[in-house]
């Protein structure tokens, strides 16, 4: 789209992800104005990312910085 979007953005669509309309695609944990999501089956990460990258819609920039997270995630 061009330009940066923060996650309020998103939550009409992550909200749905999260639900039986779209599939339960995204678990939803936590409380109002703090919840997070995470997929409720890990291989769907690797594939989103995978069909991201396919459709040009990620970036080698964008894979540095997903790089960049895995790596500080695996040495919490």
């Amino acid at each position: 789209m061009g330009r940066r979007y923060d996650i309020s953005n998103f939550t009409q669509h992550l909200n749905k992800f999260s639900s039986a309309d779209r599939g339960n695609v995204l678990e939803k944990s936590g409380k109002e104005r703090r919840f997070r999501f995470r997929f409720s089956n890990p291989l769907l990460q690797p594939f989103v990312i995978m069909r991201g990258i396919s459709d040009g819609m990620i970036n080698e920039e964008m894979m540095a910085l997903l790089k960049q997270r895995s790596l500080r995630r695996d040495s919490l």
